[in-house]
């Protein structure tokens, strides 16, 4: 797998949403920031990837101060190419590959709505 390190600095409006077993179980939220998205040039939807619980999902913003959360500093990345069903797998190697890793978060990089499963883009965000 090739991994990538970034220096980050994102600026999110989120909504929440809870989870089980890795997979929200509502999406009303994911609707309502994809509405938003229409305007917006890039798709580039972001969510916490938890186990279950409340997590969330969000769009990135440009102003800090309406910002709901910042992620900052340093993150090795992953792009998975591929169906959302196959995150699993790819979660389950980046684990063996960095098992330290705790803090996650996925970004969807493109539209599910308007673009074939096999070409689905989701950057893993970790570290």
């Amino acid at each position: 797998m090739k991994y990538k390190s970034e220096n980050l600095e994102v600026y999110l409006k989120t909504i929440s949403n809870r989870h089980k077993n890795y997979l929200p179980t509502d999406m009303m939220p994911y609707k309502v920031l994809n509405e938003q998205h229409l305007s917006r040039p890039l798709f580039d939807m972001w969510e916490t990837s938890i186990a279950n619980g409340e997590g969330w999902v969000g769009i990135v913003i440009q102003d800090q101060i309406d910002s709901d959360i910042t992620i900052k500093g340093q993150y090795t990345t992953y792009i998975h190419q591929g169906e959302y069903s196959k995150l699993g797998q790819t979660y389950q190697q980046i684990m063996i590959d960095y098992p330290q890793a705790s803090e996650f978060y996925n970004v969807y990089l493109n539209d599910p709505q308007i673009t074939e499963s096999q070409d689905c883009l989701t950057k893993i965000v970790f570290r």
